[in-house]
């Protein structure tokens, strides 16, 4: 019976039109009109995972012949998640979907402290790495080391920025609260002047949602690598042999091109979306 159910599928798909996601039209202008906006910075972007990538070579090597093992096994499993987290939001954020953007934000935010946290507490690398499905859940001491809070105060007592509050707001999305709910709307004025969020049930362009969310994500992949080479300077790793020297040198060019994408995406950005 299966196989003649299969057949059939194979055969009305070959006689009939393919069925469409109801949204798709809206999803193809929402797609056009916002890779034109961010086209002119779809290319620091690709370079900067580029590196990113060959990194991540570099680190397998290195953790199969056993130097930093530990860490460079922590380094790989966060690349992997930020790096999709990244794409997952561009992919959201083109199509006019803001809400779950914000949610995968929250996951690079946890990456990117996970990191800090790792390297200031080095003796937690081991749990870090055998954790299991259920392993916060039963094991009392790793809930306490791994707690958000915790990790929030050895990053604070490290001198790494805080983003504590920025952290729960963005919780909000994740979790069926009424305020989260803010975030997967769109803001606009009342007749009083006052900022009220309309609730939407399909696919809508926000020029400025979009362009904080892009702002964000875009620099993410050039953070990760900056991230990387102040740990491996601080760890004294390997930083002179010549993957690294060229690793070193594509970050120290990218720097000011980065610091000049997160100050001027508003003014670049936004008139794009009128075009």
């Amino acid at each position: 019976m299966g196989d003649l159910i299969y057949l059939f599928h194979r055969l009305t798909r070959s006689f009939f039109i393919r069925p469409k996601l109801l949204f798709e039209k809206v999803y193809k202008r929402n797609l056009r009109k916002s890779r034109s906006a961010f086209f002119p910075y779809y290319k620091l972007h690709n370079e900067c995972l580029t590196e990113l990538l060959s990194i991540k070579e570099i680190l397998i090597k290195e953790h199969l012949s056993g130097e930093d093992k530990e860490f460079n096994e922590v380094i790989l499993l966060l690349l992997s998640r930020s790096i999709q987290h990244v794409e997952s939001i561009f992919v959201v954020i083109e199509r006019g979907l803001y809400g779950d953007a914000f949610v995968l934000l929250r996951g690079i935010i946890s990456d990117m402290n996970m990191f800090y946290y790792l390297h200031f507490q080095p003796n937690l690398v081991s749990s870090f790495l055998k954790e299991g499905w259920d392993t916060y859940q039963k094991d009392k001491n790793f809930q306490k080391d791994f707690h958000e809070s915790r990790i929030a105060e050895v990053l604070k007592q490290n001198g790494i920025k805080s983003v504590d509050q920025g952290f729960k707001t963005l919780s909000k999305a994740a979790h069926a609260s009424r305020w989260g709910s803010q975030l997967y709307g769109t803001r606009m004025k009342s007749k009083d002047n006052k900022d009220r969020f309309l609730v939407k049930h399909e696919p809508m362009l926000d020029p400025e949602k979009a362009t904080g969310l892009f702002n964000i994500a875009s620099s993410t992949h050039y953070d990760f690598l900056r991230m990387i080479i102040w740990h491996r300077m601080l760890t004294k790793l390997d930083l002179d042999s010549p993957p690294w020297i060229k690793i070193k040198k594509f970050v120290d060019e990218k720097a000011e091109e980065v610091i000049d994408l997160n100050r001027h995406t508003n003014e670049v950005l936004l008139p794009l979306f009128k075009i």
